[in-house]
């Protein structure tokens, strides 16, 4: 329940934003019908949510979703046309190609992301061989912040993997939010 609450507050901060940047839209278009709206534009977020089809990442897209958020919605996903059934009820979100396994995808998935929701894949345990190059990608591409679903107790645990993944982002001097929920039986 503690990480519903703490991601709902961290989402509705994004979300509430958005509005505050319709609001200036609104404003600012009153009071200047020549503004260069282009510029506007570019100040919204492109967010990439990994791990789109599964539990967690659906939650976040329905969410952001049901919010009307401003910001650009993109889900990371293996399958896009499988991806596009799952979410056929949410009109606002693009999909790309997107897989932990595959690196030659992180590229194309990285342009222009400006936030990325990042988890760790169950059966991915390797954060060498896996997240290594992922978090090299990320800096290259100048994301400006990674959202980490981490878990409870990760910072004094050295041997999961959480912990390897909040080191390596930390290395990386990304700037970071780690989520560490705390265990239940509804995830």
């Amino acid at each position: 329940m503690l990480f519903k609450s703490y991601w709902k507050k961290r989402i509705a901060e994004i979300h509430s934003f958005g509005r505050y940047q319709q609001a200036e839209k609104r404003k600012i278009k009153k009071n200047n019908d020549n503004y260069d709206w282009k510029s506007r534009i570019e100040e919204m977020k492109n967010i990439l949510i990994t791990g789109a089809t599964g539990n967690v990442g659906f939650e976040v897209i329905r969410f952001l979703e049901k919010n009307k958020t401003s910001n650009k919605i993109i889900a990371g996903v293996r399958n896009i046309e499988s991806a596009k059934k799952l979410f056929k009820e949410f009109t606002e979100i693009d999909f790309i190609n997107f897989d932990f396994e595959q690196p030659e995808t992180f590229d194309n998935a990285l342009k222009n992301i400006d936030t990325i929701f990042l988890l760790r894949p169950p059966h991915i345990s390797d954060v060498e061989k896996f997240f290594r190059p992922l978090i090299q990608k990320i800096k290259q591409h100048k994301v400006k912040e990674i959202v980490f679903l981490s878990v409870q107790g990760a910072e004094k645990s050295k041997v999961i993997p959480h912990n390897k993944i909040e080191k390596l982002i930390q290395e990386y001097k990304l700037d970071y939010i780690f989520l560490r929920p705390s265990y239940s039986s509804k995830t």
